[in-house]
């Protein structure tokens, strides 16, 4: 059954709502809690939740986080700065920094339920390039307070600085600084979330995008045994695989071998270059990089590498052939998956900006540009995804007036999105474990499309369009959210 879906209901299906321990986190004045034996003032904000933001882990560039209770430099009201990225991203305009290890918090205000509350952590997509817990609509305040739930976003180091030290660092073997940031965060919320009135036991996850993609892998990361209990993975796109370690040196060996990197011989004078020129050395690259190797998605020019002491395996690998082998097999926790209506939206619409004339080489040319010459012409010639015939008018949009980027579009959602993830579904639920599948037929229409006309067609429900409604935190009153939040619970499958 496919339906919009509000992620405090998601969690009902978990059945994350526990009973035991009291702990009082209001103040007259605002909220308070005790880290370590000191009073940490948050924020209260209008939907009544108690946000604080903690720093979890610190790490010199291209080092393994620490974790950390230390909250020197950072006002735990307030938000964290981004971890390093291109200006002009998704967090454009929000402060930057390589110390940016850290969680916001949402506490609902009040004392906790006999058992201590359930704990949702996110993790923000991005392509692992960008994003973080100032980008649009990621405030935990109305899941928190709805959910009655502890809501805890993460920041984790992105593109050149999360995945790829170079040779001379001592984590250039185990590359994957962002998976690790990630699991160091879980440890830490298991370690101390009793502190604030939660219960280890019931941590779920969850992530949208990339966020979804790190997720997929944590399944088969060993040292991320027993850190979480459910999983909810948003337009996680299934087809992409994590890198071989081949894919990754020959990345690292493009960049480094440029200046300023050529320039230096230690590895103290590489971490000494400054960030403004690591961000546009590492624009640079992206740019060109998915054209120069092969193996590497448009998408994620940088992934988390298998063959590793953190990622033995590809869990891509597992999921579908033997699920079982997994470090979270399908009979230890529960999964749902979700994709949006149409997923593919974002990508067709910023290639083709406006509707295309009906051309089989037009198709051909760019879907072997993305796929290969050989999955190409399976695409083009396969009878759910191939053009209808033109009338050989050289104006011929098709029976809609913009067949060519409707159909385009379906091939692209269905086969980076819907179809992968509901493969996956079948092979969880056939190894013994408990999967529900939902798909996203409304949304609101997230900034990243703001300019991509394809994304505001009728019906059409893009990438990304999930998440103001996920956490309820539509820009504008005149969004009808009450829609999405109200619909009937999804089925499992």
């Amino acid at each position: 059954m496919r339906v919009a879906i509000a992620l405090f209901a998601i969690l009902s299906v978990f059945a994350l709502l526990g009973q035991a321990l009291v702990v009082s986190l209001g103040t007259a004045n605002g909220c308070v809690l005790s880290q370590s034996g000191k009073d940490v003032v948050g924020y209260q904000t209008k939907d009544d939740a108690c946000r604080y933001t903690l720093r979890y882990a610190q790490a010199g560039r291209w080092e393994d986080p620490v974790i950390t209770t230390n909250t020197t430099g950072q006002p735990s009201d307030s938000l964290p700065p981004s971890c390093p990225q291109t200006p002009g991203s998704i967090v454009a305009g929000h402060a930057q920094s390589e110390d940016c290890l850290f969680a916001t918090i949402y506490v609902p205000h009040g004392k906790a339920p006999s058992g201590g509350w359930s704990t949702f952590v996110w993790i923000h997509g991005g392509s692992f390039i960008e994003g973080g817990i100032a980008a649009p609509g990621l405030d935990g305040s109305k899941l928190a307070t709805g959910g009655n739930v502890i809501v805890i976003l993460i920041q984790y180091r992105l593109g050149v600085l999360g995945l790829l030290p170079p040779a001379l660092s001592s984590t250039a073997a185990d590359p994957n600084l962002a998976l690790k940031d990630v699991i160091v965060a879980l440890k830490a919320i298991h370690k101390y979330i009793s502190q604030i009135g939660g219960n280890k036991r019931k941590i779920t996850v969850g992530g949208q995008s990339t966020g979804a993609t790190i997720i997929r892998a944590l399944l088969g990361v060993p040292k991320a045994t027993g850190l979480f209990r459910g999983a909810i993975l948003h337009s996680d796109p299934m087809t992409y695989g994590f890198a071989s370690q081949n894919i990754t040196e020959q990345i690292q060996a493009a960049f480094f071998s440029k200046k300023p990197w050529s320039n230096c011989s230690t590895l103290d004078c590489m971490k000494a270059i400054s960030l403004p020129t690591l961000i546009t050395a590492q624009d640079t690259l992206f740019n060109t990089v998915i054209y120069d190797i092969g193996g590497i998605p448009a998408s994620q020019p940088v992934r988390p590498t298998f063959h590793t002491d953190t990622l033995p395996q590809d869990p891509t690998d597992q999921l579908f052939n033997n699920p079982s082998s997994l470090t979270y097999p399908p009979s230890s926790i529960p999964l749902l998956l979700t994709t949006t209506k149409n997923e593919g939206g974002s990508a067709v619409g910023s290639i083709f900006s406006a509707p295309v004339t009906l051309s089989n080489d037009t198709y051909y040319a760019i879907a072997a540009k993305l796929n290969g010459a050989g999955r190409a012409a399976a695409i083009i010639n396969s009878p759910y995804y191939a053009l209808p015939p033109a009338n050989h008018s050289s104006m011929d949009y098709g029976p809609s007036g913009d067949t060519f980027r409707e159909v385009f579009e379906k091939a692209v959602t269905q086969g980076v999105w819907t179809c992968p993830n509901r493969d996956v579904a079948q092979s969880w639920q056939q190894s013994g474990g408990h999967v529900w599948v939902g798909e996203w037929t409304q949304g609101i229409t997230y900034p990243e499309n703001e300019l991509i006309s394809y994304c505001h067609k009728s019906g059409i429900v893009c990438h990304q369009d999930d998440i103001y409604a996920t956490f309820g935190t539509a820009p504008s009153s005149t969004v009808n959210v009450s829609s999405l939040v109200s619909s009937p619970p999804i089925q499992p499958r």
